[in-house]
């Protein structure tokens, strides 16, 4: 009788597992460092026919190795060996004894449970974790494993089953509610805009799935929260929305192009729900219009986290990050904006005065506009963006370009004092220059790999 009892409570507690399809993801797509898929999801059978390791995860996202029968275990994925038990070098470890769930009370059911998460059966009460992962730290591309608590107390598990509210609904803030509406990334996409008109049309064209009249409507409704309007318009909207969201936001995020001075006014309003999330993508026209559910795929999302910020935020923006199609970097608001005021924000300076000084021109040398073509086109081509975009921009960040103002000065001065030989060793140096920083861009998909 005794083997009979504890046969079924084995079998309850496994029971609710059978249900979930299983899904197998290459282990190419596992990024060792953080135990977390960076490529896309692929249903079980669909590996391709080189892998010799995959992923498998039950209903709930949690992973567990498998080993494909023709595989040796050193043939598989040996840079996880230590990541996992089932492939012998090292032991799963536990959270305290409150991360074995309520039988932790009980060392023969606990032992049933760390056999069954040395498994990769998530069970219930607790999450399951991986050594040198942080409770509640990233999980699948598009999945967690982490429960999060909903605005009626139900249970959801990550970006999938929440409500993200977008404020602005511009080319940014359009764009990342397309794309997550498309996909069917998160549960459902409320949207607001100052225009009613924009919340209208992006309602009509599927862009989002609850249009909103108010912020604050917008605001109760979401679990997440983005900010996409206009960088002045970052504290005014944090400020109008903060009474009215609930309890059931887990994290708030601004898509604006500068982080210090943003985030020193919307970090105090949010404590540790805040951060700082900027997809280095875009066009030089903006508005709903220009809107474009793939204008992330493949950029590099900053995800930026400040003093109060929880780790459960910046989960949740790395897991936003690849919902997008993006590849999520944590960095700091200071380094961001040195690293964005030399890519992008002094270029729209940069750019712009090329483009003055040719109106200039153009008024003494009428053949200037016949002339010009694809290299002034390219040149110039951030200086046909949103004014007011630059403006924000520069007054933001005006520290960081000025910096970089003094150094461009000295080097036109050296570029244009050098001799013939000089200039082209210099010319040289830069076009070396200019191949190192793209080629740089790949680097972190090296790193995540």
């Amino acid at each position: 009788m005794l083997f009979l009892s504890r046969f079924f409570e084995i079998r309850d507690i496994v029971a609710p597992f059978r249900t979930h399809a299983e899904m197998v993801v290459p282990y190419e797509s596992l990024d060792p460092a953080r135990n977390a898929l960076s490529g896309p999801w692929l249903h079980r059978g669909a590996a391709p026919h080189h892998a010799h390791g995959a992923l498998r995860t039950g209903g709930r996202g949690v992973l567990r190795p498998v080993v494909a029968e023709d595989a040796p275990v050193d043939e598989a994925a040996p840079h996880l060996r230590p990541h996992h038990p089932e492939l012998g070098e090292q032991p799963v470890r536990f959270q305290e004894d409150e991360d074995l769930g309520h039988h932790h009370d009980d060392p023969w059911r606990r032992n049933i449970h760390v056999a069954l998460r040395s498994a990769g059966v998530d069970v219930p009460g607790g999450l399951r974790r991986f050594p040198g992962r942080r409770p509640g730290g990233p999980a699948a591309s598009g999945m967690s494993s982490r429960i999060c608590q909903g605005r009626k107390g139900e249970e959801m598990t990550g970006l999938k089953n929440c409500t993200v509210s977008v404020f602005g609904l511009g080319l940014l803030g359009g764009s990342l509610a397309w794309k997550l509406s498309r996909d069917g990334a998160a549960k459902s996409v409320a949207g607001w805009s100052r225009n009613p008109e924009t919340v209208r049309r992006a309602h009509e064209m599927g862009i989002i799935g609850r249009p909103c009249a108010t912020a604050e409507e917008c605001a109760s409704l979401g679990n997440v929260l983005v900010l996409a309007v206009p960088i002045r318009s970052m504290e005014e909207t944090g400020l109008r929305i903060r009474p009215a969201a609930g309890s059931g936001v887990r994290a708030v995020f601004d898509l604006a192009s500068t982080k210090t001075e943003v985030g020193r006014k919307l970090a105090p309003l949010w404590g540790s729900r805040y951060a700082g999330f900027h997809p280095m993508a875009g066009k030089e026209r903006g508005g709903l219009e220009n809107a474009d559910p793939d204008l992330f795929d493949g950029a590099v999302c900053a995800v930026v986290p400040f003093e109060n910020t929880g780790e459960e935020a910046l989960s949740l923006a790395e897991e936003l990050a690849e919902a997008l199609g993006g590849r999520p970097l944590r960095t700091g608001a200071e380094e961001h904006d040195a690293a964005a005021a030399c890519i992008s924000h002094f270029p729209v300076l940069v750019a712009a005065s090329l483009a003055l000084l040719a109106g200039e021109e153009m008024e003494d040398h009428p053949l200037v506009p016949l002339l010009a073509a694809g290299g002034f086109r390219d040149t110039t081509r951030v200086a046909g963006g949103l004014p007011e975009l630059g403006a924000d921009m520069a007054s933001t960040n005006g520290e960081q370009i000025r910096r970089l103002a003094g150094k461009y000065r000295a080097i036109l001065d050296a570029l244009l004092a050098a001799s013939p030989e000089e200039l082209e060793a210099l010319l040289a140096r830069a076009a070396r220059c200019r191949e190192a920083v793209l080629a740089g861009k790949g680097t972190l998909s090296r790193k995540r790999g």
